[in-house]
């Protein structure tokens, strides 16, 4: 068995050896012009990547640190807002908004199903007015779905509610032009597509967000967006950052605009085409058939095949990690990512694993079609 593991999960994800190096470096004091230029770079990446000119908030928490900071930061106790729900993370921020005593509404598809972005549209033309705001994910890991996030920005543009997306697992993945797009609030996590450690959370704000955040009336403290404001005008961090995180993102970021983002997501988009023609050799259905992310991909477990052995055996025997289903799906699929620093010989060894483990698990399958298919692709090494 190798050494070291190989990461197919949709976060953490692989992180490139001369991130984790600087992850290793003397510590800093974060109210010096060191680490204050360190933190300059990183926001200023952090805008090419979101393809905003705005503020972009950074807070020491995961992904879902982020979502409830948007739900604290935009919205008054009682608020209507709208969730789409197309899977667990959808969920999520129904839970979260509920918490905050705001009067959700919904729109929600079956776990593999697209979001109905034509129902989306109509319930806004014809229910929208009074929403604060509607929550959406840009993509959704729990089932590999990819929504139509700009058509949503478009179509609430010229209201007062605002678009607040989950972009956790969808940034430098799928398209997101927020500038452009004219989103609210984007929000996202170092541990994805940004070849980062976890730890970090991001928050894109637009000037109509700001606008409601001013009169916005939840409690909040440590995620105060105009606290953050206030103390990033000089250049400081309203509490003590993850300075070793920090380092390390701003690294991993230097990347990406290195290669270019439009490069970057091109090949995982790529890897994507590859990893689902793969599947589709080794007879396997995929979960989610339409609206896919180009960050994972969802794939039902074959009839008569152990999931939870499956992933154990491919763990344990080969430290290949690739994860299962999420709440009720868990046993029925497993998810296989191919976003950020995943490349090809990646891939190629975990296919060749997972060829392996279902044949002695009574899967019948042809040894050696899937390497075939991804050996062929070119450009999506690491």
């Amino acid at each position: 068995m190798r050494e070291e593991p190989i990461l197919l999960t949709p976060g953490p994800t692989p992180v490139p050896p001369d991130v984790l190096k600087t992850m290793g470096e003397p510590m800093i004091h974060h109210r010096t012009p060191q680490y204050q230029k360190i933190f300059r770079e990183t926001l200023e990446e952090l805008r090419y990547v979101y393809q905003t000119k705005g503020d972009v908030i950074i807070f020491a928490s995961s992904g879902t640190g982020a979502m409830e900071s948007a739900v604290a930061n935009t919205l008054s106790p009682g608020e209507r807002v709208l969730v789409l729900e197309a899977g667990v993370f959808g969920e999520r921020f129904t839970k979260i908004t509920q918490r905050y005593g705001q009067k959700v509404e919904r729109i929600s598809v079956p776990y593999g199903q697209p979001m109905d972005t034509d129902r989306v549209l109509e319930y806004l033309k014809s229910q929208g007015r009074g929403l604060a705001a509607v929550f959406c994910q840009l993509s959704d890991t729990s089932t590999g779905i990819r929504m139509e996030v700009e058509q949503f920005a478009r179509a609430l543009a010229k209201t007062e509610t605002l678009l607040i997306v989950d972009a956790v697992s969808g940034l430098a993945v799928d398209p997101l032009k927020f500038d452009e797009w004219g989103v609210d609030v984007a929000l996202s996590g170092s541990q994805k597509a940004l070849m980062a450690p976890p730890g970090l959370s991001f928050a894109a704000v637009s000037e109509k967000a700001w606008r409601k955040i001013k009169l916005a009336r939840n409690p909040r403290f440590y995620f105060d967006y105009l606290l953050a404001k206030e103390c990033y005008a000089q250049w400081d961090t309203p509490f003590t950052p993850a300075i070793s995180i920090v380092r390390a993102l701003a690294l991993s970021l230097a990347r990406i605009q290195k290669e270019g983002l439009e490069a970057f997501m091109a090949r995982e988009a790529r890897l994507a085409e590859a990893v689902r023609e793969a599947l589709g050799a080794l007879g396997l259905e995929l979960f989610t058939k339409e609206s896919q992310t180009a960050g994972l991909t969802a794939v039902q477990i074959p009839k008569g095949v152990d999931g939870a052995k499956l992933l154990s055996r491919l763990m344990n025997e080969f430290n290949i990690w690739m994860a299962g289903g999420q709440g009720s799906m868990k046993g029925k699929i497993m998810r296989i990512a191919h976003m950020g620093y995943i490349g090809k010989d990646d891939l190629i060894a975990g296919f060749d694993a997972l060829e392996t483990v279902l044949g002695d698990l009574g899967y019948k399958l042809k040894k050696g079609v899937s390497k075939e298919i991804l050996e062929q692709q070119q450009g999506v090494s690491r």
